[in-house]
């Protein structure tokens, strides 16, 4: 969903941002579960004893879980195949998941009113969200919001690298107040012109926008996200800003590293369609 709406707003590829948030998600995986297997290790945390590898179990979870997996496959296969546009891949997602629920039997016929009506209720946020932000765009355009901020920006430096470093600053702190679809719509048509005259590449931007806005949200000492995993975890929200805070220093390690090599997030993009 953040790279539709990133698509939407900034006029990028769908397809492509989908592309090249692929290495940059396998690129974070990594480095959490080099965390975890490094405090696992160390006996800083305890962990049950691992089950032996056996292919047989394997196998069973691979019977278990292949139809879940399909899922993620044929969103990516339809959208950078150009078979059906990213909207037709979102319906095509949604009845195979729905389909799968049923076979899993997670899925009753009786749970289906409530999930509608839970989606009608989120589909309706976005889409209000999605009109605001258009008047929005209209306000900033005609008061020429961006010509004003990118001289501002402009005049402090030209270097691109530095201008990332304060848009990521910035998308950190609005993070904490701040869900990532707002943030989008209120910085993206400001920021594209400048990021377009410093010679910003609006793939690799869409990434790690979207990397900073959802990091934004477990930002201390106000991060929404946090607030979330405190109810749901029944710790209070010390411990909580405790227990995330290594997990959150390698999530800002891959953000500095995706932000200044921009070589991991669009070599995949770039090889599928030039």
């Amino acid at each position: 969903m953040p790279f539709i709406l990133h698509s939407y707003l900034s006029g990028v590829s769908t397809a492509k941002l989908f592309a090249a948030g692929i290495i940059p998600g396998l690129f974070i995986a990594f480095l959490l579960m080099f965390y975890c297997y490094r405090v696992a290790v160390t006996g800083k945390v305890k962990c049950p004893a691992p089950e032996r590898f056996s292919f047989a179990r394997l196998v069973k979870s691979f019977k278990n879980s292949y139809l879940a997996v399909l899922a993620p496959v044929i969103i990516l296969v339809g959208m950078l195949s150009g078979v059906v546009t990213p909207t037709e891949t979102g319906i095509v997602a949604v009845t195979y998941c729905t389909i799968v629920g049923f076979v899993y039997k997670d899925l009753r016929l009786k749970d289906l009113p409530q999930i509608i009506r839970d989606s009608v209720l989120s589909t309706a946020l976005i889409m209000f969200l999605v009109g605001t932000g258009s008047i929005m765009g209209w306000i900033v355009s005609v008061e020429r919001l961006p010509a004003l901020v990118s001289a501002g920006l402009l005049s402090i430096t030209t270097n691109k690298y530095l201008l990332l470093f304060l848009i990521n600053v910035i998308v950190l702190a609005l993070g904490c107040v701040m869900e990532g679809i707002p943030i989008k719509m209120f910085l993206l048509p400001i920021l594209i012109p400048i990021l377009n005259q410093v010679g910003v590449d609006q793939v690799h931007f869409g990434v790690v926008m979207t990397i900073g806005t959802l990091l934004g949200m477990l930002t201390p000492p106000v991060g929404l996200g946090l607030y979330v995993m405190t109810t749901i975890s029944n710790l209070t929200f010390e411990e909580t800003i405790q227990a995330v805070l290594p997990f959150y220093g390698a999530l800002l390690l891959a953000l500095f590293i995706l932000t200044y090599v921009p070589a991991i997030t669009l070599w995949l993009p770039n090889l599928l369609f030039g």
